[in-house]
Protein backbone atom coordinates (compact mmCIF):
# COMPACT_ATOMS: atom_id res chain seq x y z
CA UNK A 1 0.00 0.00 0.00
CA UNK A 2 0.79 3.28 -0.33
CA UNK A 3 0.48 4.94 2.84
CA UNK A 4 0.81 9.08 4.12
CA UNK A 5 1.36 10.21 7.41
CA UNK A 6 0.04 13.48 7.62
CA UNK A 7 1.92 13.90 10.85
CA UNK A 8 4.17 16.19 12.67
CA UNK A 9 7.51 14.19 11.91
CA UNK A 10 8.78 15.05 15.30
CA UNK A 11 5.86 13.61 17.12
CA UNK A 12 7.08 9.73 18.20
CA UNK A 13 3.32 8.57 18.41
CA UNK A 14 3.84 9.20 14.42
CA UNK A 15 6.88 7.70 13.20
CA UNK A 16 6.84 4.83 15.27
CA UNK A 17 3.72 3.59 13.53
CA UNK A 18 4.84 4.70 10.13
CA UNK A 19 7.88 3.20 10.38
CA UNK A 20 6.40 0.10 11.61
CA UNK A 21 4.23 -0.19 8.55
CA UNK A 22 7.20 0.80 5.86
CA UNK A 23 9.20 -2.31 7.74
CA UNK A 24 6.38 -4.72 6.91
CA UNK A 25 6.96 -3.63 3.33
CA UNK A 26 4.85 -0.55 2.69
CA UNK A 27 5.67 2.61 0.90
CA UNK A 28 5.11 5.26 3.42
CA UNK A 29 5.38 9.51 3.12
CA UNK A 30 5.55 11.79 5.68
CA UNK A 31 3.65 15.77 5.05
CA UNK A 32 4.62 17.13 8.03
CA UNK A 33 4.68 20.63 9.32
CA UNK A 34 8.40 22.34 10.67
CA UNK A 35 10.54 19.91 12.01
CA UNK A 36 13.63 17.62 12.06
CA UNK A 37 14.09 14.89 10.02
CA UNK A 38 15.60 11.78 11.56
CA UNK A 39 13.98 8.81 10.43
CA UNK A 40 14.27 6.82 7.07
CA UNK A 41 11.17 7.54 5.24
CA UNK A 42 9.89 10.23 2.17
CA UNK A 43 9.17 13.43 4.15
CA UNK A 44 8.14 16.24 2.63
CA UNK A 45 8.66 19.16 5.16
CA UNK A 46 6.06 22.97 5.10
CA UNK A 47 8.03 25.52 6.61
CA UNK A 48 6.74 29.08 7.45
CA UNK A 49 8.58 31.89 6.55
CA UNK A 50 9.46 34.64 9.85
CA UNK A 51 7.28 37.91 8.75
CA UNK A 52 7.76 40.89 11.64
CA UNK A 53 3.80 42.69 10.87
CA UNK A 54 0.28 41.30 11.84
CA UNK A 55 -0.43 41.40 8.30
CA UNK A 56 2.54 39.71 7.07
CA UNK A 57 2.13 36.71 9.48
CA UNK A 58 -1.71 36.38 8.60
CA UNK A 59 -1.01 36.39 4.50
CA UNK A 60 2.03 33.93 5.63
CA UNK A 61 -0.03 31.68 7.66
CA UNK A 62 -2.58 31.08 4.28
CA UNK A 63 0.41 30.87 2.22
CA UNK A 64 1.93 28.44 4.58
CA UNK A 65 -1.70 26.16 4.43
CA UNK A 66 -2.66 26.60 0.88
CA UNK A 67 0.91 25.09 0.29
CA UNK A 68 -0.04 21.88 2.97
CA UNK A 69 -2.91 21.72 1.41
CA UNK A 70 -1.01 21.56 -2.37
CA UNK A 71 0.96 18.48 -0.56
CA UNK A 72 -1.34 16.39 0.76
CA UNK A 73 -3.62 16.79 -2.64
CA UNK A 74 -0.59 15.78 -4.33
CA UNK A 75 0.30 12.48 -2.53
CA UNK A 76 -2.07 10.17 -4.10
CA UNK A 77 -1.57 7.72 -1.58
CA UNK A 78 -3.49 4.78 -1.30
CA UNK A 79 -4.82 5.74 1.88
CA UNK A 80 -4.28 8.64 4.13
CA UNK A 81 -3.28 8.29 8.10
CA UNK A 82 -3.18 10.63 10.97
CA UNK A 83 -2.18 9.89 14.53
CA UNK A 84 -3.23 13.08 16.52
CA UNK A 85 -6.46 14.75 14.98
CA UNK A 86 -6.43 18.49 16.74
CA UNK A 87 -4.11 20.04 14.70
CA UNK A 88 -3.45 21.86 10.96
CA UNK A 89 -2.40 18.60 8.99
CA UNK A 90 -5.32 16.59 10.03
CA UNK A 91 -7.68 19.24 9.56
CA UNK A 92 -6.00 20.19 6.08
CA UNK A 93 -6.51 16.95 5.05
CA UNK A 94 -10.33 17.00 5.90
CA UNK A 95 -10.17 20.21 4.00
CA UNK A 96 -8.98 18.23 0.93
CA UNK A 97 -11.36 15.62 0.63
CA UNK A 98 -8.70 12.91 0.02
CA UNK A 99 -9.94 9.89 0.76
CA UNK A 100 -10.27 7.13 2.41
CA UNK A 101 -8.88 8.72 5.90
CA UNK A 102 -7.82 6.67 8.54
CA UNK A 103 -7.48 7.99 12.37
CA UNK A 104 -5.49 7.05 15.05
CA UNK A 105 -7.23 8.82 18.07
CA UNK A 106 -5.16 9.65 20.70
CA UNK A 107 -6.26 10.15 24.85
CA UNK A 108 -5.46 14.13 24.57
CA UNK A 109 -7.26 14.73 21.06
CA UNK A 110 -10.59 13.04 22.19
CA UNK A 111 -11.37 14.22 25.57
CA UNK A 112 -11.61 17.79 25.00
CA UNK A 113 -12.82 18.67 28.74
CA UNK A 114 -9.18 19.23 29.75
CA UNK A 115 -7.68 19.99 26.67
CA UNK A 116 -6.96 23.64 25.48
CA UNK A 117 -8.51 23.66 22.68
CA UNK A 118 -10.89 26.52 21.64
CA UNK A 119 -14.37 26.08 20.77
CA UNK A 120 -13.86 26.31 17.05
CA UNK A 121 -10.59 23.74 16.94
CA UNK A 122 -13.13 21.48 18.93
CA UNK A 123 -15.70 21.69 16.07
CA UNK A 124 -13.01 21.17 13.31
CA UNK A 125 -11.62 18.03 14.52
CA UNK A 126 -15.20 16.84 15.49
CA UNK A 127 -16.02 16.99 11.45
CA UNK A 128 -12.66 15.51 11.36
CA UNK A 129 -13.83 12.20 13.15
CA UNK A 130 -17.46 12.62 11.44
CA UNK A 131 -16.22 11.80 8.20
CA UNK A 132 -12.76 9.70 8.58
CA UNK A 133 -13.81 6.35 7.23
CA UNK A 134 -12.00 4.63 10.04
CA UNK A 135 -11.14 5.78 13.18
CA UNK A 136 -8.99 3.60 15.37
CA UNK A 137 -9.86 4.44 19.14
CA UNK A 138 -7.42 3.14 22.40
CA UNK A 139 -9.98 1.69 24.48
CA UNK A 140 -13.65 1.25 24.86
CA UNK A 141 -14.12 3.74 26.69
CA UNK A 142 -12.93 6.40 23.67
CA UNK A 143 -15.22 4.11 21.28
CA UNK A 144 -18.05 5.25 23.36
CA UNK A 145 -17.11 8.96 23.52
CA UNK A 146 -16.45 8.86 19.82
CA UNK A 147 -19.83 7.44 18.91
CA UNK A 148 -21.30 9.98 20.75
CA UNK A 149 -19.32 12.95 18.82
CA UNK A 150 -21.73 11.33 16.07
CA UNK A 151 -19.45 8.78 14.25
CA UNK A 152 -20.88 5.51 13.58
CA UNK A 153 -19.98 2.88 15.22
CA UNK A 154 -19.28 0.83 12.09
CA UNK A 155 -16.04 3.00 11.35
CA UNK A 156 -14.59 2.79 14.75
CA UNK A 157 -12.18 -0.26 15.79
CA UNK A 158 -10.50 -0.53 19.37
CA UNK A 159 -6.58 -0.82 19.69
CA UNK A 160 -3.87 -0.06 21.84
CA UNK A 161 -0.81 0.22 19.97
CA UNK A 162 1.05 -1.90 22.71
CA UNK A 163 4.94 -2.36 23.61
CA UNK A 164 7.89 -4.00 21.92
CA UNK A 165 7.70 -7.15 24.25
CA UNK A 166 11.58 -8.07 22.99
CA UNK A 167 13.00 -4.87 24.34
CA UNK A 168 10.55 -4.57 27.57
CA UNK A 169 11.75 -7.76 28.87
CA UNK A 170 12.77 -8.62 32.17
CA UNK A 171 16.87 -9.11 31.85
CA UNK A 172 18.48 -5.67 33.01
CA UNK A 173 21.53 -4.30 31.36
CA UNK A 174 22.29 -1.17 32.49
CA UNK A 175 22.17 -0.92 37.04
CA UNK A 176 20.23 2.46 37.40
CA UNK A 177 20.51 2.71 41.19
CA UNK A 178 24.22 2.62 41.11
CA UNK A 179 24.29 4.95 38.22
CA UNK A 180 21.96 7.06 40.35
CA UNK A 181 23.65 6.78 43.32
CA UNK A 182 20.61 5.26 45.26
CA UNK A 183 20.65 2.34 47.78
CA UNK A 184 19.72 -0.78 46.71
CA UNK A 185 17.11 -0.75 49.61
CA UNK A 186 15.75 2.41 48.84
CA UNK A 187 12.20 3.09 48.19
CA UNK A 188 11.75 4.28 44.40
CA UNK A 189 9.34 6.06 42.08
CA UNK A 190 9.64 6.17 38.48
CA UNK A 191 7.89 8.72 36.66
CA UNK A 192 8.29 8.40 33.03
CA UNK A 193 5.46 10.97 31.71
CA UNK A 194 7.56 14.49 31.42
CA UNK A 195 6.29 17.94 32.63
CA UNK A 196 3.49 19.08 30.22
CA UNK A 197 0.77 20.46 31.72
CA UNK A 198 -1.55 17.52 30.99
CA UNK A 199 0.95 14.95 33.24
CA UNK A 200 0.15 17.54 36.23
CA UNK A 201 4.02 17.37 37.17
CA UNK A 202 3.04 19.41 40.26
CA UNK A 203 0.67 16.72 41.69
CA UNK A 204 3.57 13.99 41.27
CA UNK A 205 6.27 16.35 43.09
CA UNK A 206 3.56 16.81 46.16
CA UNK A 207 2.59 13.13 46.49
CA UNK A 208 6.43 12.15 46.48
CA UNK A 209 6.84 14.88 49.02
CA UNK A 210 4.13 13.14 51.57
CA UNK A 211 5.77 9.89 50.62
CA UNK A 212 8.75 11.20 51.92
CA UNK A 213 7.43 11.90 55.44
CA UNK A 214 6.77 8.46 55.86
CA UNK A 215 10.08 6.85 54.01
CA UNK A 216 12.21 9.33 54.01
CA UNK A 217 14.94 7.31 51.93
CA UNK A 218 12.80 7.18 49.13
CA UNK A 219 13.78 8.81 45.70
CA UNK A 220 11.80 9.80 42.43
CA UNK A 221 13.70 9.77 38.89
CA UNK A 222 11.81 11.93 36.59
CA UNK A 223 11.89 12.30 32.78
CA UNK A 224 10.91 15.07 30.62
CA UNK A 225 12.63 18.33 28.77
CA UNK A 226 14.47 19.82 31.12
CA UNK A 227 14.56 22.98 28.85
CA UNK A 228 10.37 23.26 28.79
CA UNK A 229 9.19 26.40 30.18
CA UNK A 230 7.12 24.03 32.76
CA UNK A 231 10.55 22.58 34.17
CA UNK A 232 11.82 25.56 34.73
CA UNK A 233 9.20 28.03 35.68
CA UNK A 234 7.46 25.54 38.11
CA UNK A 235 8.57 22.28 38.55
CA UNK A 236 12.28 23.00 39.20
CA UNK A 237 11.47 25.57 41.75
CA UNK A 238 8.65 23.25 43.22
CA UNK A 239 11.53 20.91 43.90
CA UNK A 240 13.64 23.51 46.07
CA UNK A 241 10.87 25.11 47.71
CA UNK A 242 9.61 21.64 48.92
CA UNK A 243 13.64 20.99 49.57
CA UNK A 244 13.38 17.93 47.22
CA UNK A 245 16.70 18.50 45.36
CA UNK A 246 18.48 15.57 46.78
CA UNK A 247 15.37 12.77 46.44
CA UNK A 248 14.30 14.10 42.99
CA UNK A 249 16.67 12.94 40.00
CA UNK A 250 16.08 14.64 36.63
CA UNK A 251 18.25 12.63 34.14
CA UNK A 252 16.33 14.52 31.29
CA UNK A 253 15.31 13.01 28.07
CA UNK A 254 16.33 9.45 27.78
CA UNK A 255 16.58 6.57 24.69
CA UNK A 256 13.79 3.96 24.42
CA UNK A 257 16.20 1.32 24.95
CA UNK A 258 17.23 2.74 28.31
CA UNK A 259 13.50 2.95 29.33
CA UNK A 260 13.09 -0.94 30.33
CA UNK A 261 16.36 -0.42 33.29
CA UNK A 262 14.60 2.23 34.44
CA UNK A 263 11.38 0.15 35.20
CA UNK A 264 12.90 -2.41 36.99
CA UNK A 265 15.11 -0.14 38.65
CA UNK A 266 12.07 1.09 40.27
CA UNK A 267 9.31 -0.28 43.05
CA UNK A 268 6.77 1.65 41.63
CA UNK A 269 5.83 3.71 38.20
CA UNK A 270 3.32 6.72 38.64
CA UNK A 271 1.33 8.65 36.52
CA UNK A 272 -0.61 11.67 37.62
CA UNK A 273 -1.76 12.71 33.66
CA UNK A 274 -5.49 14.67 33.47
CA UNK A 275 -6.43 13.09 30.48
CA UNK A 276 -5.09 10.01 28.72
CA UNK A 277 -6.28 7.04 26.16
CA UNK A 278 -4.30 4.01 26.72
CA UNK A 279 -0.83 4.57 28.25
CA UNK A 280 2.03 2.86 26.93
CA UNK A 281 3.91 3.56 30.03
CA UNK A 282 1.99 1.56 32.13
CA UNK A 283 1.85 -1.09 29.81
CA UNK A 284 5.91 -1.10 29.72
CA UNK A 285 6.16 -1.26 33.58
CA UNK A 286 4.05 -3.83 33.98
CA UNK A 287 5.77 -5.84 31.99
CA UNK A 288 9.00 -5.19 33.47
CA UNK A 289 7.56 -6.26 36.60
CA UNK A 290 7.03 -2.63 38.41
CA UNK A 291 3.41 -1.92 39.87
CA UNK A 292 1.85 1.38 38.51
CA UNK A 293 -0.12 4.09 40.43
CA UNK A 294 -2.75 6.05 38.02
CA UNK A 295 -5.06 8.82 38.54
CA UNK A 296 -8.87 7.59 37.98
CA UNK A 297 -9.93 8.48 35.04
CA UNK A 298 -13.09 7.14 33.10
CA UNK A 299 -11.13 6.38 29.94
CA UNK A 300 -9.32 3.66 31.70
CA UNK A 301 -12.68 1.46 32.02
CA UNK A 302 -12.17 -1.72 30.31
CA UNK A 303 -8.54 -1.88 29.86
CA UNK A 304 -7.14 -1.06 33.62
CA UNK A 305 -8.71 -2.00 37.34
CA UNK A 306 -7.91 -0.85 40.48
CA UNK A 307 -6.40 -3.63 42.74
CA UNK A 308 -6.30 -6.17 40.18
CA UNK A 309 -3.91 -4.64 37.50
CA UNK A 310 -3.00 -0.96 38.74
CA UNK A 311 -3.85 1.18 41.82
CA UNK A 312 -6.02 3.59 40.68
CA UNK A 313 -6.22 7.55 42.60
CA UNK A 314 -8.36 10.31 43.39
CA UNK A 315 -6.35 13.45 42.33
CA UNK A 316 -4.90 14.30 45.33
CA UNK A 317 -1.51 14.45 46.46
CA UNK A 318 -2.67 12.86 49.92
CA UNK A 319 -4.10 9.51 48.10
CA UNK A 320 -0.94 9.18 45.21
CA UNK A 321 0.78 9.10 48.49
CA UNK A 322 -1.65 6.54 50.24
CA UNK A 323 -1.40 4.35 47.15
CA UNK A 324 2.45 4.50 46.60
CA UNK A 325 2.72 3.44 49.98
CA UNK A 326 0.48 0.76 49.47
CA UNK A 327 2.68 -1.17 46.70
CA UNK A 328 5.32 -0.14 48.80
CA UNK A 329 4.84 -1.25 52.16
CA UNK A 330 2.25 -4.79 50.68
CA UNK A 331 4.44 -6.89 48.66
CA UNK A 332 1.52 -9.75 48.24
CA UNK A 333 -0.20 -6.83 46.61
CA UNK A 334 2.60 -5.45 44.31
CA UNK A 335 3.25 -8.99 43.17
CA UNK A 336 -0.58 -9.55 42.40
CA UNK A 337 -0.68 -5.95 40.22
CA UNK A 338 2.37 -7.05 38.22
CA UNK A 339 0.99 -10.68 37.55
CA UNK A 340 -2.18 -9.58 36.20
CA UNK A 341 -0.80 -6.79 34.71
CA UNK A 342 1.46 -9.16 32.37
CA UNK A 343 -1.76 -10.67 31.32
CA UNK A 344 -3.24 -7.34 30.43
CA UNK A 345 -0.35 -6.88 28.12
CA UNK A 346 -0.46 -9.85 26.53
CA UNK A 347 -4.08 -9.67 25.55
CA UNK A 348 -4.39 -5.87 24.41
CA UNK A 349 -0.66 -4.22 24.55
CA UNK A 350 1.80 -6.79 22.20
CA UNK A 351 2.57 -4.25 19.51
CA UNK A 352 3.32 -6.92 16.99
CA UNK A 353 0.10 -8.66 16.93
CA UNK A 354 -1.44 -5.39 17.12
CA UNK A 355 0.20 -3.63 14.10
CA UNK A 356 -0.76 -7.47 12.09
CA UNK A 357 -4.18 -6.19 13.00
CA UNK A 358 -3.63 -2.15 12.12
CA UNK A 359 -2.55 -3.42 8.50
CA UNK A 360 -5.57 -5.76 8.09
CA UNK A 361 -8.21 -2.98 8.39
CA UNK A 362 -6.04 -0.72 6.50
CA UNK A 363 -6.15 -3.26 3.58
CA UNK A 364 -9.73 -4.07 3.98
CA UNK A 365 -10.40 -0.33 4.31
CA UNK A 366 -8.08 0.25 0.70
CA UNK A 367 -10.35 -2.32 -1.11
CA UNK A 368 -14.16 -1.93 0.51
CA UNK A 369 -13.97 1.75 1.16
CA UNK A 370 -15.73 3.93 -1.66
CA UNK A 371 -13.80 5.97 -3.54
CA UNK A 372 -14.71 9.05 -4.77
CA UNK A 373 -12.94 11.97 -6.10
CA UNK A 374 -11.58 14.33 -3.73
CA UNK A 375 -13.49 17.49 -3.53
CA UNK A 376 -12.57 20.64 -1.71
CA UNK A 377 -14.73 21.14 1.75
CA UNK A 378 -14.55 25.02 0.79
CA UNK A 379 -16.32 26.28 3.81
CA UNK A 380 -13.91 23.82 5.83
CA UNK A 381 -11.30 25.34 4.02
CA UNK A 382 -12.26 29.11 4.29
CA UNK A 383 -12.60 28.53 8.62
CA UNK A 384 -8.66 27.06 8.49
CA UNK A 385 -7.46 29.98 6.52
CA UNK A 386 -9.36 32.74 7.93
CA UNK A 387 -8.54 31.34 11.86
CA UNK A 388 -6.23 33.12 12.80
CA UNK A 389 -7.62 36.48 12.13
CA UNK A 390 -11.20 35.65 13.14
CA UNK A 391 -9.79 34.64 16.43
CA UNK A 392 -7.75 37.88 16.81
CA UNK A 393 -10.73 39.30 16.28
CA UNK A 394 -12.36 37.44 19.07
CA UNK A 395 -9.28 38.63 21.29
CA UNK A 396 -8.87 42.15 20.46
CA UNK A 397 -6.27 41.68 18.77
CA UNK A 398 -4.15 40.86 21.77
CA UNK A 399 -4.09 36.46 20.59
CA UNK A 400 -0.55 35.23 20.52
CA UNK A 401 1.12 34.67 17.22
CA UNK A 402 0.93 30.49 16.90
CA UNK A 403 0.99 29.98 12.97
CA UNK A 404 4.30 30.03 12.85
CA UNK A 405 4.40 26.94 15.04
CA UNK A 406 4.03 23.59 14.34
CA UNK A 407 2.83 23.67 18.14
CA UNK A 408 -1.13 24.14 18.42
CA UNK A 409 -1.14 24.47 22.01
CA UNK A 410 -0.06 24.16 25.78
CA UNK A 411 -0.93 20.65 25.33
CA UNK A 412 1.97 20.23 23.00
CA UNK A 413 -0.11 18.88 20.47
CA UNK A 414 1.52 18.31 16.84
CA UNK A 415 -0.10 20.34 14.02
Amino acid sequence: MNICFVANIDESHATLRALALAEKGHNVTFISGPGVTQVDLDVRLITPRERSTRLGRFLESIRFKLEYLREIRHAKADVYMTVYSSGLGPWLLHASGENPVAAMVIGSDAYHEISDLAEDEVRLTNAYYRNADLLIAESPHMKMLLQSMGVSPDCIRTLTWGIDRQLFSESAELDIRAKYDIKSDAPLVFAPRGFKDIYDPELTIAAFHLLVQSHPDARMIMLGDKQAPSFVNRVLPLCKRLSLEEQIIFPGKIPQKAMPDHYRAASATISTARSDGAPNTSFESLFCGTPVIMGKLPNYEGRFTHGENVLLAEFTAEEFARQLRSVLEDAPLSARLVRQGKTLVDAYADNRKNLNRLEGWLKTLVRDAPRHRARLRYIYGLRLLLQPLIRSVRNGFHAPNTENSNIASIRQKPL
